[in-house]
């Protein structure tokens, strides 16, 4: 876990490189945006488009986090619970500290020549969706992380996908909040355990994680959750 999260930071700052350091990656955000939504034939898809956006706000993200942390606070323990939460805080602080840290001081030169302006990278939304649906992936059993994850992918590639259509986010910092997010729940992850002992569990739980109990954790667990997780994003982002 400590691996993905190296590789997405090194892939977190590769983007942000691309992005506001490259003609290509200019021209490819820029084109990017769209402005069919602000037609007047086009009022009802803004708004419900709109709607979708802001339906990540602070209530239903702390509902989210009040339903992972109960379930692993029942199947892991108090600490587990702790460290994935403080997870889902740590990349929604370092979205915001970033985007005003890399919109202040400019580093590639590129911040003042956004169209949308400075302070835009990474994107808060595309970071706390993502880390939610890390979060709630790896807090389920090893039998549900699939499903899970690609339900958290095709949640996240919609907020990701309203973000850019509503011209408030450039691609580039929508696929900025996905990797933070990564790294910061695939860090938590790393440093904790996410196991109680054996013998504090009840029957059912046990029964319940003999496929994480019995293979390797590590590759297996990243490809249960990253994979599907991945190919959701692509064909939430494909059929857009």
């Amino acid at each position: 876990m400590l691996a993905l999260a190296s590789l997405s930071l090194v892939l977190l700052a590769g983007v942000y490189v691309y992005a506001l350091g490259s003609a290509r990656g200019f021209a490819f955000d820029d084109d990017a945006l769209v402005d069919f939504l602000f037609e007047n034939d086009h009022v009802t898809a803004y708004w419900v488009t709109k709607a979708v956006f802001e339906s990540l706000n602070i209530v239903s993200g702390a509902a989210g986090c009040a339903a992972i942390g109960a379930l692993v606070l029942w199947r892991r323990g108090p600490a587990a619970a702790l460290i994935l939460l403080l997870s889902i805080a740590g990349a929604v602080l370092a979205a915001q500290v970033l985007k005003l840290g890399l919109g202040r001081v400019d580093l590639l030169g590129g911040e003042a020549r956004r169209s949308l302006g400075a302070a835009f990278f990474p994107s808060g939304h595309a970071t706390a969706v993502m880390a939610l649906a890390l979060a709630a992936t790896f807090a389920m059993p090893a039998t549900l992380r699939a499903p899970v994850a690609v339900l958290g992918g095709l949640g996240s590639a919609t907020i990701g996908i309203a973000a850019v259509f509503l011209n408030g986010h450039y691609p580039s910092d929508v696929v900025g909040g996905y990797l933070l997010a990564t790294a910061s729940v695939s860090a938590a992850l790393g440093l904790s355990a996410m196991r109680t002992p054996r013998a504090t569990r009840s029957p059912a739980l046990a029964h319940a994680d003999t496929v994480a109990e019995t293979h390797p954790r590590g590759l297996e667990t990243i490809a249960q959750v990253i994979g599907p997780l991945v190919i959701a994003l692509a064909l939430g982002f494909a059929v857009a």
